[in-house]
């Protein structure tokens, strides 16, 4: 898009100069407030899902050495050694 952008946006500016200077200097500036205010705005705040694939999934599992499951909670939290050692 941008490689777009040099190749066709000086002739086409050249061509609105050419019509009306005025328009082109309206135009830039209109295009510069948005650009400005698209800069500015804040995004929306995303929900965060615990589990997108519902509360019917399952969450995955990993085995050690010595057979005992560990949950993935407990891998993350870090408790995955509090189990093997039990």
């Amino acid at each position: 898009v941008l490689a777009l952008a040099f190749v066709a946006g000086p002739s086409l500016g050249m061509l609105l100069y050419s019509a009306s200077a005025l328009s082109l200097w309206v135009l830039c500036g209109l295009l510069g407030i948005i650009a400005a205010s698209v800069v500015t705005l804040e995004p929306r705040p995303r929900q965060i899902r615990s589990n997108p694939a519902g509360a019917a999934a399952q969450a995955p599992q990993a085995t050690s050495g010595a057979g005992s499951v560990l949950t993935f909670s407990a891998v993350k939290e870090g408790k995955w050694r509090k189990k093997l050692q039990d």
